[in-house]
């Protein structure tokens, strides 16, 4: 019987007619007794014998540049008694298997898995592993191991550089590295893509020995981001040319955030173990960095899982430069979540408009 093949019951009985002139509700006949009835049981499903051996299961590229693309394969031989079915193939990001033109293995019969590994983006000591599924007779999946010592042609650090958290009209100012291996290696042009209050500037390029004692250029690259008046989150990449053609464009994402005048405390709602339909009460404050009297003109509850009333004063009517709000609501869908907002009315200028996250979750009432 084959090893992936599962037994059916089958249930052979021997079946009366009822004639024509038989009458319901007549008395059956008795059971038949003997070798008219022949009953047969499932039989268990045969384990695989199938054993899947390696020659070696790991292997280390060594030092390599990010430019290198290398190869490796390992063999194995079908060992056991039975045929071995190779059933899926996983590798981690950096390594790649081909589409296996064969999959199943006869006993005493050989493969090999070829895998390649590419180190683009990638730097230092790293280990990636190829998962092999299939019926060797152990059931457990068997894993290959690679590893390599990468070193970039050209390092860009930071990639992702954050600027910082900023108030309109205020300047900041970041650098960045860029580190190559050539002997006149130097950044030449810098330039930021969709995003006009990030600038940037070669500051120079100088040669020094990096942390493995290697002579290397550097480029420090000055980044500087001037918000405008609209705040929130602000993105954007970054391009620097270089005179090394096997890396001609290096990038680097930018982020940056702008704060208004109008600040809360704390900054979102939380809503833990809320009950469904009893009232719970939170307060918030919402100041002005400034110490500038502003006003609240109105606020509303976003719709959603929480239905409930929002009342607001300054707290000091003589000095309004910070108000009190406070959320009474209730519950109405249970083991939920809240996702919602308070959404608040200023006289600010250029907060009109401030919302506030209101995040939780809803259980039972009992």
């Amino acid at each position: 019987m084959n090893a992936h093949s599962m037994s059916r019951s089958r249930l052979i009985l021997a079946l009366f007619a009822v004639g024509a002139g038989a009458q319901i509700g007549a008395a059956l006949p008795p059971p038949v007794q003997g070798p008219d009835v022949i009953l047969k049981r499932a039989e268990p499903a045969k384990p695989s014998l199938a054993r899947m051996e390696f020659k070696r299961v790991h292997h280390d590229f060594g030092p390599m540049m990010d430019n290198e693309i290398h190869h490796t394969s390992f063999e194995f031989t079908n060992t056991g008694s039975d045929p071995l079915e190779i059933i899926n193939l996983n590798a981690d990001c950096g390594c790649t298997v081909p589409e296996l033109d064969k999959k199943l293995y006869m006993p005493g019969e050989s493969g090999v898995i070829e895998v390649t590994f590419d180190p683009e983006g990638k730097v230092g000591d790293l280990n990636r592993s190829i998962t092999i599924m299939s019926n060797d007779s152990s059931g457990a999946n068997i894993t290959l191991m690679v590893a390599a010592q990468v070193t970039p042609i050209v390092e860009v650090v930071p990639k992702v550089l954050t600027v910082g958290v900023t108030e309109r009209g205020r300047a900041i100012t970041r650098t960045i590295t860029v580190t190559g291996r050539t002997e006149d290696f130097a950044v030449t042009g810098v330039r930021s893509r969709a995003g006009d209050e990030f600038s940037a500037k070669i500051l120079g390029t100088e040669t020094l020995k990096n942390r493995f004692g290697d002579t290397v250029r550097r480029s420090t690259i000055e980044v500087t981001f001037t918000p405008d008046r609209r705040l929130g989150d602000y993105n954007a990449q970054l391009e620097m040319d270089t005179n090394d053609p096997r890396r001609a464009i290096v990038r680097a994402q930018l982020i940056a955030r702008v704060n208004g005048d109008l600040y809360t405390k704390p900054r979102a709602m939380a809503m833990r173990s809320v009950r469904v339909g009893e009232p719970v009460t939170r307060k918030i404050r919402l100041i002005n960095r400034t110490g500038s009297p502003f006003k609240v003109l109105g606020v509303e509850l976003s719709e959603g899982n929480l239905a409930g009333e929002v009342a607001f004063a300054p707290a000091d009517p003589k000095n309004p430069v910070e108000w009190v709000l406070t959320l009474t609501a209730t519950a109405s869908v249970s083991e939920s979540r809240i996702s919602q907002e308070l959404v608040i009315r200023t006289d600010a200028v250029d907060e009109e408009v401030v919302r506030i996250p209101i995040r939780g979750g809803v259980r039972d009432a009992g």
